[in-house]
């Protein structure tokens, strides 16, 4: 679980429904690249490997991958892709558990697949990344979708510093 979240962030907050369709052909240039299309907007991307990402990737491709292997343990090759959507929600539902149960352990809010999204956007808006970059990274239409994003962490931090002040 803590591998999918990771995961999910070094690819700039990756939805769950494009890394279960993350293939071995997806990867580029001795794993230089992620080239990819966005189920959701049809948009293609290309992110920059990290050496983090590389190595969570590693961890996952066999030496003996095929091209047509995906990358993720969230599909299977045995799985029939008319149900892959079903597949892949139910397998979201069980790592969701899964993250829960961690932040369970680190005693902090419970979290899911999809703040690693959050948590992207929120890293580089507090890195001094323009909130543009971030929109254009993340593959938002307009900056507005970006802003839903970096306002709902921005809050919980000056609530949090209200109730500093205040106590």
């Amino acid at each position: 679980a803590r591998n999918m979240f990771m995961a999910s962030f070094f690819m700039r907050g990756m939805n769950w429904m494009d890394m279960a369709l993350l293939k071995v052909s997806n990867i580029h240039v001795d794993f230089e690249r992620i080239h990819y299309v966005r189920q959701k907007t049809g948009k293609p991307f290309s992110i920059k490997i990290s050496p983090a990402l590389k190595e969570l990737l590693l961890l996952y491709i066999g030496e003996n991958a095929d091209q047509d292997d995906f990358i993720f343990p969230i599909l299977k090759p045995t799985d029939p892709p008319e149900r892959y959507a079903d597949i892949i929600r139910d397998r979201r539902k069980r790592l969701n558990k899964r993250l829960k149960v961690i932040a369970a352990l680190c005693d902090i809010t419970p979290f899911t697949i999809y703040t690693a999204r959050h948590t992207y956007a929120t890293t580089g808006k507090r890195k001094g990344v323009p909130t543009a970059v971030i929109q254009e990274s993340m593959g938002h239409a307009t900056e507005e979708i970006t802003q839903t994003y970096l306002d709902s962490f921005e809050n919980s931090v000056i609530d949090e510093y209200d109730e500093l002040i205040m106590n």
